[in-house]
């Protein structure tokens, strides 16, 4: 069987083979060691007891990397599941408590002069309520997020060719509402097209562009800049195979709080915050999501921050699917 041979150890022995170019020749034919005559038995005892602890490793190592693999998709597959069991039940709630909430508030205007423990217990159970419908809310956008976060590693790539211009124009129509309330400025410049996942695509500039309009300075206007530059081999970790495909880096860039350079890494952890969940509501998976869209794609996404004067992600994409 050639496939079971291909793996045997090859050890040539020769008595009169000693030129370098009968070495490589014998190298060249698949052989782990070259001995020349006269050879200790011991000598090759003990080369073939090595050789065979480093396949019996090897195979020890295949079969760690296996289980490695199949838990890792069984964990993505559980957190789809976990985040799809739990999405009725807590609408389920969100929906009974606005219906409590509401009867609450007309008991209260139906009493004239209610007593003054009535009235207290009434004011109890509206902000109980009120806690309640908020406890849903972020559960809500949590179990979306981890859904998202699911389904960037999991959704299967259906590649078309499309200019990223396009998806960002879709993007932004979709956060006119938050645009308008912040007041943000947002100028997006010419883009590449590209062969990607469109879908994943527009995630990643939705979540992106979602955070540079919240995580604002309240003192100025916020100004949020897309631009495609040449490509800064500088910014991309880990290195790219750059002969392979053609790239293309697109920046998002804000004038935002920024954040302390030395966490540019940490901030794409999963559920990481460097900021006060009370001031700045989240669930930490976002960018987390966007560097695996990126990475399934081929691609590389870091960033650069200063506290106080906003941030920059560097997406790093190839121009074409790669083989």
């Amino acid at each position: 069987n050639k496939d079971k041979a291909r793996i045997v150890p090859i050890i040539f022995v020769t008595a009169t083979s000693h030129t370098n170019e009968n070495i490589f020749k014998g190298y060249a034919s698949g052989a782990i060691d070259y001995l020349f005559k006269p050879v200790e038995p011991h000598i090759i005892k003990s080369k073939v007891g090595i050789f065979l602890e480093l396949y019996k490793k090897q195979k020890k190592l295949e079969l760690t990397l296996l289980q490695l693999d199949n838990t890792n998709r069984a964990l993505k597959n559980f957190t789809g599941i976990v985040a799809h069991d739990l999405k009725n039940p807590i609408t389920a709630i969100r929906l009974e408590t606005a219906v409590a909430k509401k009867i609450a508030s007309k008991i209260k205007d139906s009493l004239t002069s209610p007593s003054p423990e009535i009235q207290g217990l009434i004011d109890k159970m509206d902000t109980a309520f009120s806690h309640t419908l908020a406890t849903t809310d972020r559960m809500q956008r949590l179990i979306v997020d981890l859904l998202s976060y699911a389904s960037a590693d999991n959704a299967e790539l259906k590649y078309e060719t499309f200019n990223i211009k396009e998806t960002l124009d879709n993007v932004l129509q979709d956060l006119s509402a938050a645009i308008a309330a912040n007041n943000a400025v947002v100028t997006v410049a010419d883009m590449p097209v590209i062969q990607a996942a469109p879908t994943l695509i527009r995630q990643l500039f939705q979540n992106l562009l979602a955070n540079a309009l919240k995580f604002q300075n309240k003192e100025t206007q916020p100004q949020i800049q897309v631009f495609c530059q040449a490509v800064d081999h500088a910014v991309i970790h880990p290195p790219l195979n750059t002969q392979a495909v053609g790239l293309c880096q697109i920046v998002v860039k804000d004038n935002g709080i920024g954040f302390d350079n030395c966490h540019a890494e940490k901030i794409f952890g999963a559920f990481e915050r460097l900021v006060d969940k009370k001031q700045f509501e989240g669930s930490g998976i976002g960018l987390a999501t966007c560097r695996k869209i990126v990475e399934r794609h081929g691609g590389s996404l870091t960033a650069r921050g200063e506290l106080g004067a906003g941030s920059q992600f560097f997406i790093t994409l190839p121009l074409v699917k790669q083989p």
